[in-house]
C-alpha cells in the first residue's frame, strides 16, 4: 500500500479550497466593477446606471469623472494626468473615454436639462468627485412617442440611493 501511495500524487484539500477562494474573490471584483443592468430601452436607466457607476469608480480610484450629456446621448470620460512633458507649459491634463460595459440604448429622442439649469445649452458636464460629490441636475428625456421622462441626479449618488 505505501507503494500505490508513493505514486498517486493529487492536490490536498487545503490546495483545492485556497483555488475556489481565489476564484470567488476574483470574479466578486469583477462583477462588482460592472454597472447595474438597466431597463431595456429606457435610456435614462441606462444613464442613472452609468452615472451610478462611475461615482462608484471615482470614489475607489479617487479619481475624477465625467460625463458629457448631448441631446442624443452621453460620453464618460475619467481625468488622467499624464507624465510631465519637456514643455512645463504644456498642458498634463488628458481626458480619456471610458468605454462601458453595457451597451447603450438606441436614442429616440431627445435629452433637454430641466429644473436649476434649464437655461444652460446642451452640451452639459456632470462631475463624479473622488470625495463622492456628484454634480446636481434634472434632466429630461423627450422620446418622439410617449410620455417624457425625468431623472435628477445629485449627492445621493454617493450613497447608493435612488434618484433625487
Amino acid at each position: 500500500m505505501s507503494r500505490r501511495s508513493a505514486h498517486c500524487r493529487g492536490f490536498t484539500l487545503l490546495e483545492m479550497m485556497m483555488v475556489i477562494l481565489l476564484t470567488g474573490v476574483i470574479a466578486s471584483s469583477v462583477i462588482m466593477t460592472l454597472p447595474a443592468p438597466a431597463a431595456a430601452g429606457s435610456p435614462l436607466a441606462t444613464l442613472l446606471a452609468t452615472a451610478r457607476w462611475a461615482s462608484d469608480q471615482a470614489q475607489r480610484e479617487g479619481r475624477i469623472y465625467r460625463l458629457r450629456i448631448t441631446k442624443t446621448g452621453w460620453q464618460l470620460a475619467v481625468l488622467s494626468m499624464s507624465a510631465p512633458k519637456e514643455d512645463p507649459l504644456a498642458d498634463a491634463i488628458d481626458w480619456r473615454p471610458v468605454r462601458l460595459p453595457v451597451q447603450l440604448p438606441e436614442m429616440t429622442g431627445e435629452l433637454r436639462l430641466a429644473g436649476d439649469r434649464l437655461g444652460q445649452p446642451l452640451p452639459a458636464w456632470l462631475w463624479f468627485m473622488p470625495e463622492g460629490e456628484v454634480s446636481p441636475a434634472t434632466l429630461e428625456y423627450h422620446p418622439t412617442r410617449g410620455p417624457r421622462q425625468q431623472l435628477r441626479l445629485g449627492t445621493v449618488l454617493a450613497s447608493r440611493g435612488s434618484p433625487e
